[in-house]
C-alpha cells in the first residue's frame, strides 16, 4: 500500500543528457555514495549524517560527469518530493526491496515522456533501498528526511494547523483529490517495479477510500526544477520582483528579494570555502530601483526590473 504525488516533477533536459550519455558513470558515482552511506551508518552515524556522506561522496563525481552541485542538489530535492511521500505512505514494515522499488518507480515517473530509465540507474536505486534495509532504517523516518517539509513546494496536503493531514503508513488518511477536484495523489505505475516485485504495496482494485480534502486544508504548489535549483539567490530576487500588486508592494518585494539574494549568495560562497574576511558585501539600495518598471536612474546595479537575474 502506497501512493505517489499526482504531479511528479520532470527531470531537466540538461540532467537527462548526462544520464543518457553515461548511465554507467551515474551508477558508479551513486554506488560510491551508497558505500559512504553504509560506512556512516556502520560507524554509528545517524540518518542525517549518512545522507550527508552520500552527498559529499557522490556530488564531486557527478560534477566530473557534467552535473553541477546546484543541479545535483535540485534534482535530489525533486526526487525526494516523489519518493519521500510514497515511503511515508508505505507499509510500516517496509523492507529494503520495498524501498528500492519505490525509488525505482519514483525515478521512472520523473523521466521525460518517451524516455526509459537506464537499467544501470534502476539497479543502483534498488541497491540504495537494500542499503537502507540492511541498516534497519524506518521507512517513514527516511521519508521525512527526503521529502519537503509541511508548507514547502511539493509537500503532502496539510491541514489548517500547517501539519500533514494524514498519518504515516496509511494512504487512505490523505486526500487524493483537492477541493476543486484536482488530483493530488496517484497509485504506483501499473507496469512499474512495485507492481512487478512488491505487489503487496499496490492499491486495491477499486482504489483507496481516501479522506476528503478539508475546506480549510492547504495544497502546496508543485515542486519544479526552477523552484528547487539553488542559483545563488537570484531566484529569490526574481520571484520577489516579478509579482503583482501596487508600486509600493513592488518596492517592498525588491528590498526583500535583495536581502534574500545577498544572503543566499554569501551562504553559497561560504559553502564553497569562501571567506568574508577583509571583504565587504555591498547591497544595492532599493532606492536605485524604479519598482514600477522604469529605467534605473543611476548605478546600474540592476539592468532591468523585469529581468532581475542580470546583476553587474
Amino acid at each position: 500500500m502506497t501512493m505517489f504525488p499526482a504531479q511528479a516533477p520532470m527531470l531537466p533536459p540538461e540532467f537527462m543528457e548526462v544520464v543518457m550519455a553515461n548511465p554507467g558513470g551515474i551508477s558508479a558515482a551513486m554506488s560510491t555514495g551508497i558505500e559512504a552511506f553504509q560506512n556512516a551508518m556502520q560507524n554509528g552515524g545517524d540518518m542525517e549524517t549518512a545522507f550527508e556522506s552520500f552527498g559529499d561522496s557522490t556530488g564531486p563525481l557527478m560534477n566530473d560527469l557534467g552535473i553541477s552541485p546546484q543541479m545535483f542538489d535540485a534534482v535530489g530535492e525533486m526526487f525526494g518530493a516523489v519518493a519521500g511521500p510514497a515511503l511515508f505512505m508505505g507499509p510500516n514494515a517496509c523492507t529494503g526491496a520495498d524501498m528500492g522499488a519505490i525509488m525505482q518507480d519514483a525515478c521512472e515517473m520523473m523521466m521525460p515522456d518517451g524516455t526509459e530509465m537506464p537499467a544501470e540507474v534502476g539497479g543502483v536505486m534498488s541497491d540504495f533501498g537494500d542499503a537502507m534495509g540492511d541498516a534497519g532504517m524506518d521507512p517513514h523516518e527516511v521519508a521525512l528526511e527526503m521529502m519537503p517539509d509541511a508548507g514547502e513546494p511539493g509537500c503532502l496536503p496539510c491541514g489548517p494547523d500547517g501539519e500533514f493531514i494524514g498519518e504515516a503508513g496509511n494512504p487512505e488518511s490523505f486526500p487524493d483529490t483537492g477541493a476543486n477536484g484536482e488530483a493530488l495523489l496517484q497509485g504506483p505505475p501499473v507496469d512499474g517495479h512495485i507492481a512487478e516485485d512488491c505487489p503487496h504495496m499496490m492499491p486495491p482494485p477499486d482504489g483507496y477510500n481516501c479522506t476528503e480534502m478539508p475546506a480549510d486544508g492547504n495544497v502546496s504548489q508543485p515542486l519544479t526544477y526552477e523552484l528547487a535549483v539553488d542559483d545563488g539567490g537570484l531566484g529569490a530576487l526574481d520571484s520577489a520582483v516579478n509579482t503583482t500588486g501596487t508600486p509600493e508592494d513592488a518596492t517592498t518585494n525588491v528590498e526583500t528579494g535583495m536581502d534574500a539574494a545577498v544572503g543566499n549568495a554569501m551562504d553559497s560562497n561560504m559553502d564553497q570555502g569562501g571567506s568574508p574576511a577583509g571583504a565587504e558585501a555591498t547591497q544595492p539600495s532599493v532606492d536605485d530601483v524604479d519598482a514600477t518598471g522604469g529605467d534605473v536612474p543611476e548605478g546600474d546595479d540592476v539592468d532591468a526590473v523585469d529581468d532581475p537575474t542580470i546583476i553587474t
